[in-house]
């Protein structure tokens, strides 16, 4: 059972005289079996029964009183112990009580008290005085401190230099819950102790002639282990018997007999005799001093009261150093506690003979076997007898061999077996726990029986068959103690596993000792433990080279016995081992260098989807004999960012603008632009990035990519060679560099670009303008929101057309008249990224269609086959201006062919958006743009449909953006703002300059901005160029609302904005030519990517640059024919400042494949002017005949050819073709708002009574117009100064009329197969 005491000593304080004082402790069994327990020795007097049946109880004798002295806790409860101080003389006391368990170990408390009269009061004495005098045995074995009395023993610490004792100088006040600091002692010294506790530690056995064995001491001692006074009479009393004690102490000594002290009274410090006491064992003298080296003789006389009765207790002994019993001739330190040494004395009033009546006992167990115990340690068991008859009786414990039995054992010089107690008597009903002792002295199996006998009698005997094996440590290990390790490489760590088994039958500690000079190599694993008889370990022995070299190394393994619960004996048997056997175990290895190499050299990724991963193979070789440890570690060079997303956002005034209402403040703040979004660099994985290459081996290792921003990026792959046990990193390669692998990979999103826009009756820089292609290209480059990245990972449901965290950009037809032809226009969709790209567009009613098909993974359908019929979606509820639009859809107003591909990287394809003018009024359609894993965008299709009669003045955003002027230029230049008639009747429009008068009246009277054209006349289907002049006074930007108005047809407010800027030298204009370009739209590409049937031209958009007035200028273009015979016709336009353009040849015909080089003659105006005009060429069919298929295919590339072959139409070629440049990024987005953007047009016709057109197969044109955008800044000559030569580069430039040779064959390069051209075949000449 699990028993424990509350405390293991107690302090009951100091008491007068003649008083008692009381204290408690307890024991608590925590177990689920009843804990029987027994104090010993206690000195309470034993009295039997007497002959006539009367049960004559007699008092307790002794200084501490227990109560009770036995008895059984019951399972997991507590029992609480009396513990009463009954101190008969002035002087400190202190008793170390034994508490026995049964099949437990045995414990103890230590209890201490002094007592004191108005005469005497003793030095004070505390429980470290107790610990310290017990310190002072153990480390003062060889100087005897503690046979010093305390004035030798002050001299001599005051003089000692050896280690340092417990300090104990603290005052008495301090030290309170004293009985907290004894130190615990061991099981295995308290059962020594308990065995010679007359002597406390230190003791030892000696043997006797006799073959008894007696108790030396150091300090003092009593001869006599037991006295018997045998039968006695009550009425004549016997002769006293003697007990001798030696003082072997330097001091003289107190002794003072606890139970005798009862018998007595003290009287000026004599013991008188109490008439009224009578006490049946008494030792004269009770309290007596004894001489250094002396021994003393005591009297004990035995007076029995009753017949027929066994008497038997134990007399104990105080005695302490004379000075100590006053507290003056003491220091603290000095005060040491008294010993307590007891013995037995007993006897009976039976008649000789007549005690030998049978009795009645329980052994508890008659055979007991111990466990292996080690030569000269000791094991311990518990057995308890019970007296169950009812008469009391005496037992004792002897020696088969001594009885005449044969022994296996005499030849001992020490018994192997001992008992504690070996005698005693035994009350009804009580019972007496008895220690059994095994303590071997050689290693062998050890025999012996003893006897128990009762009441003296040898007809009256309990045999106890003793068995316990000694045995001595040995341990063995396997391999014959060698172990040998295969080649390892320095840094990596090799493990061998070998077995060491015990073969002796006790438990076995081992502990490895490792030499300092190779305890950085070899570790063994555990490094100690302890091994129960006949079991064995595996020891896990690691090598962990630092240098390549040949190792011989010998590790010894010290072995020494696990101590069993006892202590060993002071005295080692001539067998015992050494404590410690030392037993070799030799290592033999092999350390080389390590060399690691990786494969390939680059590891390319390319541009990898964000949000998904690639991985590459790297493999790891190790060309030598041994076992590599590695680790791979990379770092990142470099971010760039993706082309496409850098420079997002410009200087440019670029973003579309609200309608600001009349009356508003005319000084506007910039428009914040989009912050930059941090982003983290892509996640770079590797797999397994540490781990081991077997010899000559190659493994493979996964370098795994995961973007999640869009950027590309460069990494730095090292491998090196780890040491296992300390974590250093080490050079790989075998020149005694790491090996480095380069990885290149990014992240991006699937990005589509408009690379070019074509329309047969509207320019190229109109059109761009009016389907907000800067913008749109600008979104569709920016990273993923949030919001869209949530859409994409289906976070979100399917997106509406109306919602706002989806941008929205307006596809402006612009206007035409009832049964015009249809617009149609052609964008090239491209493909400028990494990424393969599969683009839909998705009217309103498909989205939920495509939601469901995405959700159960069907692909294999394209949007040509999803249904457009008016039945709408079941079960959902349409409003009236859905059902407007479905109408709208159904009846083909605005249409869309492709809606649905996929782009490789570099490819492009041709996308028609179609308006047909069916009635009259505003038509809008919302498109949603989705490209997988990527942006998702919404397009209004915007067109207007006039009656014949009605005035209608197109304008292409409701707001306009003047270049901007530098303050005090002197010779401000006209600038242009276009008036698009789409109408089909002449119209005259009225500028009103009411609030720009008002402008230029707040500043001073000064014209910051005049209107040179505040009325006029615009041709059906034509565009008339109004002219401005903007002279800022400040740097700052004004703004403006102009109303313009139509006559009988409306009017709209247009936001004039102009920015004036300080000006800047002219060195600093020709350091930045290029820059200076930028107020006009770059982004507009030069050249025609879509070729027509009837022609296309070189070049569609030109940029003139800055020029001085008064000059001229000469440019060419190449007109090519298609497949069929073509006129053309050049239509002449006035540039600003009374400037012109002509045209050499102005008209001609060209046969199918033909093309002409066509000269451009700029004059330029008198006034600086800043213009961008639109050049008309109108192309005719001359005759309808079929085209012919061998022409159109020696145009076209093999490639173009190939992928023309299953489309009916030229203009709908999809093919792929290099990327040139990058769009620039776009600034803000501001979603146009227009509400003033065109003349109000009359109400729309019910949508019912629309008829269908049949747009899809109609005729091929027989007339078109191509365009040439031309942009210029024409400056006073003093502008330039000496930089005239940085704006007009010299004729060798290939810009002049003389070098028309060599720039015609740049232009027509890409023109396939070249006719060459005839001039009879126009009909102007060169």
């Amino acid at each position: 059972p699990a028993v424990s005491l509350s405390t293991n000593s107690m302090h009951l304080g100091a008491v007068p005289y003649g008083e008692t004082r009381t204290k408690l402790f307890s024991i608590h069994n925590a177990s689920a079996e009843p804990a029987v327990f027994q104090f010993t020795p206690l000195p309470s007097l034993g009295v039997g029964e007497g002959g006539d049946g009367g049960v004559h109880a007699s008092s307790g004798a002794g200084v501490f009183v227990v109560t009770p002295p036995s008895g059984t806790v019951p399972p997991r409860s507590t029992r609480y112990i009396n513990v009463e101080f009954r101190p008969g003389e002035a002087m400190n006391f202190h008793k170390r009580l034994f508490c026995l368990f049964q099949s437990q170990v045995t414990q103890y408390i230590d209890l201490v008290g002094s007592c004191y009269t108005d005469r005497r009061r003793p030095a004070p004495l505390y429980m470290r005085h107790v610990l310290q005098y017990y310190t002072r045995k153990e480390t003062s074995s060889t100087t005897h401190l503690t046979h010093l009395p305390p004035e030798q023993l002050e001299e001599h610490l005051a003089a000692s230099t050896g280690p340092s004792l417990p300090d104990t100088t603290q005052p008495a006040e301090t030290n309170n819950n004293e009985e907290e600091k004894v130190a615990q002692r061991t099981s295995s010294q308290v059962l020594d102790e308990y065995f010679y506790k007359n002597t406390h530690t230190g003791s030892k056995p000696a043997p006797a002639s006799d073959g008894e064995v007696r108790i030396t001491t150091k300090e003092v001692e009593i001869v006599e282990d037991g006295i018997d006074f045998g039968p006695c009479s009550r009425t004549a009393h016997p002769e006293p018997r003697y007990i001798h004690v030696i003082n072997r102490s330097k001091g003289r000594v107190t002794c003072v007999w606890g139970a005798s002290l009862a018998a007595y009274s003290m009287k000026n410090d004599v013991a008188l005799p109490r008439p009224d006491t009578e006490s049946v064992f008494t030792v004269v003298p009770p309290i007596t001093d004894i001489d250094p080296g002396a021994t003393f003789t005591f009297r004990v006389y035995f007076k029995p009261r009753f017949n027929h009765q066994f008497y038997s207790t134990s007399l104990e002994a105080f005695i302490s150093y004379k000075t100590l019993r006053n507290f003056r001739l003491v220091v603290d330190r000095a005060v040491s506690p008294p010993w307590c040494i007891s013995t037995t004395a007993s006897g009976h009033t039976f008649e000789p003979g007549s005690d030998e009546f049978l009795p009645h006992v329980s052994l508890q167990c008659k055979r007991l076997h111990f466990q292996a115990c080690q030569v000269g340690h000791a094991v311990a068991q518990t057995i308890m007898l019970t007296n169950t008859g009812e008469t009391s009786l005496r037992w004792r414990l002897q020696d088969a061999a001594a009885l005449g039995h044969p022994s296996e054992h005499r030849d001992e010089t020490l018994p192997p077996f001992a008992f504690e107690p070996s005698r005693g008597t035994l009350q009804r009903g009580e019972f007496q726990l008895i220690v059994v002792k095994f303590t071997p002295s050689r290693d062998i199996l050890y025999k012996q029986t003893f006897m128990c006998i009762l009441n003296n009698s040898l007809a009256n005997t309990m045999p106890i068959q003793l068995k316990g094996l000694g045995s001595l440590p040995r341990m063995k290990f396997s391999s014959q103690g060698r172990v040998y390790f295969r080649p390892t490489s320095v840094g990596a760590v090799s493990t061998r596993t070998y077995r060491i088994h015990n073969t002796s039958r006790i438990p076995v500690s081992f502990n490895w000792r490792v030499p300092e000079r190779f305890q950085s190599l070899i570790t063994l694993a555990p490094g100690a433990g302890v091994l129960r008889g006949n079991e064995d370990i595996d020891i896990a022995c690691t090598f962990t080279p630092n240098k390549s070299k040949s190792y011989q190394m010998k590790v010894p393994c010290a072995c020494a016995a696990v101590p069993p619960e006892t202590l060993m004996l002071p005295y080692a048997p001539a067998t015992a081992p050494r404590p410690d056997e030392a037993l070799p175990v030799m290592i033999y290895a092999e350390a080389l260098a390590g060399v690691v190499t990786m494969e390939p050299a680059l590891l390319e990724f390319g541009q990898v989807l964000i949000g998904s991963s690639a991985r590459r193979e790297l493999v790891l070789h190790n060309p030598t004999p041994t076992h590599v440890r590695y680790l791979i570690r990379y770092q990142q060079d470099q971010i760039l960012h993706n082309q496409l997303n850098s420079d997002l956002y410009d200087d440019e005034e670029t973003g579309d603008e609200e309608s600001i209402p009349e009356g508003a403040s005319s000084d506007l703040d910039e428009s914040t632009p989009r912050e930059a979004r941090r982003r983290p660099s892509p996640v770079l994985q590797i797999s397994p990035s540490r781990g081991t290459i077997p010899p000559q081996s190659r493994i493979s290792v996964w370098v795994r990519l995961s973007p999640r921003f869009q950027e590309s990026c460069t990494f730095s792959i090292t491998c090196d060679i780890q040491n296992e046990a300390t974590g250093e990193i080490m050079s790989g390669g075998p020149t005694g560099t790491s090996p480095r692998v380069e990885v290149v990979g990014g992240g991006a999103y699937p990005v589509v670009q408009v690379s070019d826009v074509k329309c047969a009756d509207v320019g190229k820089s109109i059109i761009w303008r009016r389907f907000s292609l800067d913008k749109l290209n600008r979104e569709l480059v920016l990273p993923l929101t949030p919001y869209e990245r949530k859409l994409l990972a289906g976070r979100t449901s399917t997106p509406e057309l109306e919602d706002d965290n989806i941008p929205a950009f307006t596809l402006d037809f612009g206007g035409g008249g009832v049964g015009t032809p249809n617009r149609r226009v052609q964008v090239r969709f491209s493909n400028p990224g990494a990424l393969p790209v599969e683009w839909r567009l998705l009217f309103r009613h498909e989205l939920h269609s495509y939601a469901k098909r995405e959700a159960w993974h069907d692909g294999g359908m394209g949007l040509e086959g999803v249904s457009s019929g008016t039945g709408g979606i079941p079960g959902v509820y349409l409003n009236e201006s859905e059902r407007e639009e479905r109408q709208l859809i159904d009846s083909k107003v605005f249409s869309m062919r492709p809606r649905s591909g996929c782009l490789e990287p570099g490819g492009a394809a041709l996308v028609e958006f179609s308006h047909a003018h069916l009635t009259a009024g505003l038509d809008e359609v919302p498109v949603l743009l989705l490209l997988e894993n990527g942006k998702q965008v919404r397009l209004k299709l915007r067109g207007h449909t006039t009656t014949p009669t009605e005035p209608y003045l197109h304008f292409n955003t409701n707001y306009h953006v003047f270049s901007s002027v530098p303050i005090g230029e002197t010779h401000a230049p006209i600038q242009v703002y276009p008036l698009h008639n789409e109408g089909e009747v002449g119209l005259n429009f009225t500028i009103d300059t009411d609030a720009m008068e008002q402008l230029n009246k707040e500043n001073f009277d000064f014209p910051i901005v005049q209107c040179l054209t505040k009325s006029g006349y615009i041709a059906p289907r034509e565009t008339l160029y109004t002219q401005w002049q903007c002279t800022p006074l400040e740097v700052k930007r004004y703004a403006v609302n102009i109303p313009i108005r139509v006559e009988g047809g409306g009017s709209a407010v247009i936001r004039m904005r102009v920015t004036g800027h300080h000006p800047r030298p002219t060195r600093a204009l020709s350091a930045s030519v290029a820059a200076a370009r930028s107020e006009w739209d770059h982004t507009i590409p030069e050249q025609s990517l879509a070729q027509g049937p009837l022609g296309w031209l070189s070049l569609e958009r030109m940029c003139l640059g800055h020029m001085p007035v008064n000059t001229r200028l000469t440019r060419v273009v190449v007109l090519h024919s298609g497949s069929r015979r073509i006129s053309f016709e050049w239509s002449s336009v006035p540039l600003p400042g009374c400037g012109s353009v002509s045209v050499h040849p102005s008209s001609g015909t060209l046969a199918p494949g033909q093309y002409v080089l066509c000269r451009i003659e700029f004059t330029i105006g008198q006034s600086p002017h800043i213009a961008q005009v639109d050049l008309p060429c109108k192309v005719y069919s001359v005759d309808k005949s079929k085209p012919e298929k061998d022409v159109g295919r020696a145009r076209r590339g093999p490639k173009e050819d190939a992928q023309g072959e299953g489309t009916d139409k030229q203009e709908m070629l999809a093919y792929n073709y290099g990327i040139q440049g990058v769009l620039p990024p776009l600034h803000s987005r501001i979603t146009p708002a227009h509400n003033n953007a065109a003349p109000t047009s009359p109400q729309k016709d019910k949508l019912p009574s629309l008829r269908r057109t049949d747009i899809d197969k109609g005729p091929e044109p027989d007339q078109t117009t191509l365009y040439i955008t031309v942009q210029l800044h024409s400056h006073a000559p003093d502008h330039f100064g000496e930089d005239s030569d940085v704006f007009f580069p010299p004729v060798s430039s290939g810009m002049s009329p003389d070098g028309l040779g060599a720039f015609s064959q740049q232009l027509v390069s890409k023109a396939g197969a070249m006719v060459p051209f005839a001039p009879h075949q126009t009909s102007t000449g060169m």
